[in-house]
């Protein structure tokens, strides 16, 4: 689905097309309902916020809200408990979402790709020492963006390999433009149009 507000294209994705999208993205048939049930999950915690409505509404993602669920796959592919996934995107968002449009501007050439940035993680934040957790509350160990030069020097000098987890947008956006006109009736041009103005 696309509308037009205040001159800017808005691009909208049922559950079924984001869901698909991320089954196209970690290349999975998924039988066995795991991407699914990660899904209902999320919306239970109400995450993104924006998208659920409700019962029997429809949940609407909009580019925002799918950028916030191929992150979270990401964190979940690493092990991090869906409530501290949501915990760690409801408190960094507002830092990540830039960083995720100069990944879409890198993959498509109209910026430096050794410049761009990518998101870092310590494994301390995957640690949920088993305890139930509030999806409101924020984390203490957030998913930080990094410029992805800085990667290179950050082992030397240290015993054993680099402790971090890293995201880098410009492939996610990159594995989003091949899957999107496989799932949806768009094509990777209207993604990119959407990017434009996306903030």
């Amino acid at each position: 689905m696309t509308t037009v507000m205040e001159g800017v294209r808005v691009l909208g994705f049922s559950f079924g097309e984001v869901e698909g999208i991320v089954r196209a993205m970690h290349d999975v048939a998924d039988e066995a309902g795991a991407i699914g049930s990660r899904f209902r999950y999320f919306q239970r915690l109400r995450f993104p916020e924006g998208a659920n409505t409700g019962r029997g509404v429809p949940a609407t993602y909009g580019l925002d809200q799918l950028m916030q669920v191929l992150v979270a796959f990401e964190l979940s592919e690493a092990g991090m408990s869906p409530t501290r996934i949501v915990r760690t995107l409801r408190t960094n968002w507002a830092r990540l979402r830039p960083v995720m449009r100069q990944g879409w501007a890198a993959g498509r050439g109209m910026a430096e790709w050794r410049e761009r940035e990518v998101l870092v993680l310590e494994p301390a934040a995957l640690t949920d020492a088993s305890r139930a957790e509030d999806a409101y509350v924020s984390v203490e160990n957030p998913l930080v963006p990094m410029p992805a030069f800085a990667l290179n020097g950050w082992a030397q000098g240290r015993d054993g390999p680099p402790r971090l987890l890293v995201i880098d947008p410009g492939r996610l956006v990159s594995e989003l433009r091949r899957a999107f006109p496989i799932v949806t009736a768009l094509t990777a041009e209207d993604l990119d149009e959407a990017f434009e103005s996306y903030r």
